[in-house]
């Protein structure tokens, strides 16, 4: 009878464990991104002091810029869904927005022609299992002064 861990179960641990290493390399620059955006949309709203939905917007992507959140790393839903409610005169203000992103652990779908558009019932092959194992994040940061 052996005692103690086998070269098998060694090597099984490993992967595990090199799975989960991988999966928070690839999860947590997104959940820093989400931080950084809401962390911009607090700021505009601790020092909004009014001038309308222009400033607002103009404050914030000044912001996103210091931050390092250029125009491609947030997705182009970010931008539709941005919601900016802004009072001219007082120093009352709104912002919220609602965006997903998609982790592909193992690639994008090879075997597609459109990947925004697929059907799970047409995937062949190894698109089947890189379609179980995504993750989709979904995120809605928002910050209001009181007067909202």
């Amino acid at each position: 009878m052996q005692q103690g861990f086998s070269f098998i179960k060694i090597i099984l641990l490993t992967g595990i464990m090199a799975a989960a290493a991988i999966a928070v390399i690839m999860v947590l620059p997104v959940y820093n991104q989400s931080w950084k955006v809401q962390e911009a949309m607090e700021t505009v709203v601790h020092f909004y002091e009014g001038g309308g939905e222009a400033k607002a917007r103009k404050h914030l992507s000044e912001l996103f810029a210091a931050n390092l959140l250029n125009d491609g790393s947030l997705p182009a839903e970010f931008q539709d869904n941005l919601k900016v409610i802004a009072d001219t005169y007082d120093a009352d203000v709104s912002l919220s927005s609602e965006y997903a992103i998609e982790i592909w652990f193992l690639g994008e779908l090879a075997d597609v022609k459109d990947p925004s558009n697929y059907r799970v019932s047409d995937l062949k092959g190894m698109d089947i299992l890189r379609e179980k194992v995504r993750l989709v994040l979904e995120f809605s940061p928002s910050a209001k002064t009181e007067g909202f």
